[in-house]
């Protein structure tokens, strides 16, 4: 037979939903104007600050900046040389030897290092943004992590007001022995669970804080979060496109693999003559003073065959290259096609969850 609640337990209860709800609802006022009163960490405001004074995001500045003068350096390799050289004749009278030289042919030895220089630009300007977006998911994943878990303090801080309530509610009917001594152990065991897991909590905030004050390079208290954003992409298919001529890891080894093909025109290059225009002027030394100009033709071809065992290695690191991109863009297919399921799943979880909530709610 179903026993019937008095009346007294039932205006309880409702006093309690109520001192519950309201305690919800001043904790989440008190966290709003807290946030408010010190200048809360908002998410744009952490990715900004994350991309500009992280120290990494900084060294590979640095690194595009040597990239740059890597280019300016092998530019110049199609303008004139200038050389001197100090010597004595046979006479033993000293004399001095300027030297003007002018690439006119080199087996495409300077186009190649220009070409690997441009390509060097590249993919220092691809690992700069692959450095800033590393940065920014760490951000956004300690952000969203700070937010999870101050939203389950709330709830647990609740939770444990309203069995501090009920445990000395327990133990004065105990006390008057309306209530067996066992309501009063169950009561506060109760209780010591609901503020283990608030401690747990707390912990849990505390290391998310602390990751991202060190992702913004700057202490972090309290956070606003932003309102839901769509993806912008209806599809998985439009999805992967935007990924793949986005993704600046695809986009700095397709620049490491045009390297290694500059590389490549490098070393053949090597193993060819090379036409140079030369004027030189010789001051001092009676039998060698004047002035010349030539047109000369120089092969150095190197040790036996290593110019041609330079050309096969630089070749196979070319085809490393290669795979090493192929290989990357079948892990962003795979990524992308995971993140996706997550984020369908997690709005499935989302809507179900909305529907307990209402009624749970209806039920209490």
């Amino acid at each position: 037979m179903r026993s019937i609640a008095s009346p007294d337990r039932r205006r309880d209860r409702l006093s309690a939903a109520r001192r519950a709800i309201g305690l919800v609802l001043a904790s989440l006022a008190l966290g709003a104007t807290g946030a408010a009163s010190s200048a809360a960490l908002t998410l744009d405001e952490g990715l900004r600050l994350a991309v500009s004074s992280h120290p990494t995001v900084a060294a590979r500045r640095s690194e595009r900046e040597a990239a740059g003068m890597r280019l300016e350096a092998a530019e110049w390799g199609r303008y004139p040389a200038l050389s001197a050289q100090y010597a004595t004749d046979q006479a033993g009278r000293r004399f001095t030897t300027a030297r003007l030289e002018q690439p006119l042919w080199t087996g495409g030895v300077i186009t190649g290092q220009i070409d690997g220089a441009q390509a060097g630009v590249r993919g220092a300007d691809a690992s700069l943004t692959e450095s800033q977006q590393e940065i920014m998911l760490r951000v956004v994943t300690a952000f969203t992590e700070l937010g999870r878990v101050h939203a389950r303090q709330l709830a647990a801080q609740a939770n444990v007001a309203e069995h501090e309530r009920l445990a000395a509610l327990i133990a004065r009917r105990v006390s008057n022995e309306v209530s067996p001594a066992s309501d009063g152990v169950l009561a506060s065991a109760r209780l010591a669970q609901a503020r283990a897991e608030l401690t747990q909590l707390d912990a849990l905030a505390a290391r998310a804080r602390s990751a991202l004050s060190q992702a913004v390079s700057r202490d972090v208290n309290e956070i606003a979060l932003p309102s839901p954003r769509t993806l912008g992409y209806p599809s998985l298919t439009l999805t992967i496109e935007a990924a793949q001529a986005f993704s600046p890891a695809l986009r700095r080894l397709s620049a490491e693999e045009e390297a290694a093909g500059a590389e490549v025109a490098v070393r053949r290059g090597a193993t060819r003559p090379r036409v140079v225009a030369r004027y030189d002027r010789t001051f001092g030394g009676r039998e060698v003073e004047g002035d010349q100009f030539f047109v000369a033709v120089e092969f150095q071809p190197g040790a036996g065959l290593s110019s041609l065992s330079a050309v096969r290695e630089a070749e196979a690191r070319r085809n490393a290259a290669r795979l090493a991109r192929e290989g990357a863009l079948k892990d962003l297919l795979d990524s992308v096609n995971a993140d996706w399921a997550d984020m369908e799943s997690l709005g499935r979880q989302a809507r179900d969850l909305r529907a307990q909530v209402d009624s749970t709610t209806s039920v209490f």
